[in-house]
């Protein structure tokens, strides 16, 4: 089988998680790049199925209708459910009306894969008729990754303003930190009151250069807080896969994949759930 893979972005971790899983299977591959246009037809010309990571969209219901029309089978994948983002969260607005659309595309789709069960639930309630949770992981390339063995005196919080709402809720916990002697790290996005406290920020990186940033930096602890809502509770625990294998101590709200996990574990690595995607694919 030949596959073509369209996500919004190949620089960005949902396809780093989701769609560059899918070129390790031996099947013969294409990705395409959103951000500069998804050459739909380039990719029906190519694959005999097509992937869509994380689509959301009327332009994805538009796309995923001519990938039918041209008789090609539709995979589409979805790492987390922003149906349920709440309104004042400063990116509801791209979500806003996005359930309809969500619900043409998982019609259309001929299987939906999803990163956790509560996104499993989710795309049957659109209106996919197979479904298959495969758990994010870590890709095996990164077994090697450079760790200090002498933890710095440091705590790194990574993600987006999508997560502003966790990180005030957490924001005396970051000031204790501080209290204590801690450099605060942030990667991604950053509150406003950061000025406050002595801190780095890494900003908006290239994925594939993140989790090795992340490790020389040698911090103590990875915190990650969530507050308990619906947006969260599908939320994947790859930010746990993440700091394990940076050699952080994890300090993580007990809600949803993150109820229970030990402060130190080990990272689940791409080899252990592709076989996941391969069922999907001999499905087919």
């Amino acid at each position: 089988m030949r596959l073509s893979i369209i996500s919004p972005d190949l620089g960005e971790a949902c396809y780093i998680y989701r769609g560059r899983a899918w070129t390790q299977l031996g099947v013969d591959y294409r990705t395409y790049d959103g951000k500069k246009g998804f050459h739909l037809f380039d990719a029906a010309l190519f694959g005999d199925a097509i992937l869509m990571c994380r689509p959301w969209n009327f332009q994805h219901v538009s796309i995923a209708q001519t990938i039918k029309d041209l008789n090609k089978l539709l995979i589409l994948d979805f790492d987390d459910d922003y149906t349920c983002l709440n309104p004042y969260n400063p990116n509801a607005h791209h979500f806003a009306d996005c359930l309809p659309h969500l619900q043409s595309l998982c019609r259309l789709a001929d299987h939906v894969t999803v990163a956790t069960q509560p996104l499993a639930i989710a795309a049957t309630e659109w209106g996919a008729k197979r479904v298959t949770v495969i758990p994010n992981a870590i890709d095996d390339s990164l077994k090697g990754i450079y760790r200090a063995p002498e933890r710095t005196k440091s705590v790194i919080w990574r993600g987006s303003n999508t997560h502003c709402e966790d990180i005030e809720s957490s924001k005396q916990t970051f000031f204790d930190f501080a209290n204590r002697g801690y450099e605060l790290i942030f990667f991604g996005d950053k509150p406003n009151w950061v000025y406050q406290v002595r801190h780095k920020h890494y900003g908006v990186t290239d994925y594939s250069n993140l989790l090795a940033t992340m490790a020389k930096t040698a911090a103590e602890y990875f915190l990650f807080p969530l507050v308990d809502n619906k947006f969260n509770r599908a939320k994947s625990d790859i930010a746990a896969q993440e700091a394990w294998l940076c050699g952080c101590k994890l300090i993580h709200s007990n809600i949803g994949e993150f109820k229970g996990l030990p402060e130190v574990g080990t990272p689940r690595w791409l080899s252990e759930v592709n076989h996941l995607r391969l069922e999907v694919l001999n499905s087919l």
